[in-house]
């Protein structure tokens, strides 16, 4: 059975896009006509006990509303709840769901994403768990990929090892799960290349735009000149930070450049040298041109 014909995504009486998901009341509607679509869902909202009716008029008007980014989400939630062939199934989605859920909030405030981040991180687990069957050491590293996929894809271009530090998770099993839900969802990821990574480091070194400009132009030169980049883009976008700080006298120290780019200072050495010897053998160049 097609469920996403069973629950389009388009109100059925008007045709509009236009719908609101209102979790006090567990209904989704049409903002368009006011029709009600469907009744008796599941909230997604987090749980909150009142113990008096002063509470309530005080706090029940306060959560903050839920935004469209986290409809699909409670499409899919809908979905399950209306699937009755299978209880067990049901409150194990549900349940799963929620640990997911969980473990975004945790991860989201370690790693200081936004809210429509998280939503869009949400939206992919909601999917991939509505067609497959997740342990609970599982999640971890599910919710990691979800939240990488989704920086990635809003511009956030924060290196992998990195990434992966600050969460304290291992690069194999998050590299599988990882590849297990892009093929599975059929997600394109869009690749950063240096040039991204230079506004990144920068902005965190604290740079000025002048070092950014040099940064940006050795790296447009280096690329012209030799075909070196094929490397590995953070590292050569540190190399050329570093180069660029040096220039300009707002040097920051090799290793503080390596743990911005989590690399190692070695690594941006090398790719220093090779910035330079491109350099110097074009200035060579132009210098016999013009005898």
């Amino acid at each position: 059975m097609n469920l996403a014909k069973q629950f389009p995504n388009r109100c059925p009486n008007c045709g509009s896009n236009d719908l609101a998901y209102l979790e006090d009341r567990g209904v989704l509607v049409c903002e368009r006509c006011g029709i009600v679509i469907e009744e008796n869902t599941l909230s997604l909202e987090d749980e909150r006990r009142y113990f008096s009716s002063q509470e309530i008029m005080a706090y029940k008007r306060t959560t903050i509303p839920r935004s469209k980014a986290m409809l699909p989400a409670g499409q899919h939630m809908i979905r399950i709840k209306h699937n009755k062939e299978n209880l067990t199934y049901n409150s194990r989605l549900q349940r799963d769901l929620n640990m997911c859920r969980d473990c975004i909030r945790d991860f989201g405030s370690k790693l200081k994403i936004t809210e429509t981040t998280k939503h869009e991180a949400l939206r992919l687990v909601a999917r991939y768990i509505s067609r497959h069957h997740i342990t609970k050491g599982d999640i971890p590293y599910l919710v990691s990929a979800s939240i990488f996929i989704a920086l990635r894809n809003s511009g956030n271009y924060k290196p992998l090892d990195r990434f992966l530090r600050d969460l304290g998770l291992s690069k194999k099993k998050f590299s599988k799960v990882y590849r297990m839900l892009r093929e599975s969802l059929h997600i394109n990821v869009k690749l950063p290349n240096a040039e991204d990574y230079v506004y990144i480091f920068a902005k965190e070194l604290q740079l000025s735009s002048t070092c950014v400009k040099i940064a940006i132009n050795t790296l447009k030169k280096v690329k012209l000149l030799r075909n070196i980049m094929c490397k590995n883009a953070a590292s050569l976008a540190a190399a050329a930070i570093y180069y660029a700080s040096t220039i300009t006298g707002e040097k920051r120290s090799r290793r503080r450049v390596a743990q911005v780019a989590s690399t190692t200072e070695s690594t941006i050495k090398s790719r220093y040298d090779e910035i330079i010897s491109v350099l110097n053998l074009n200035s060579s160049s132009e210098m016999r041109d013009m005898g």
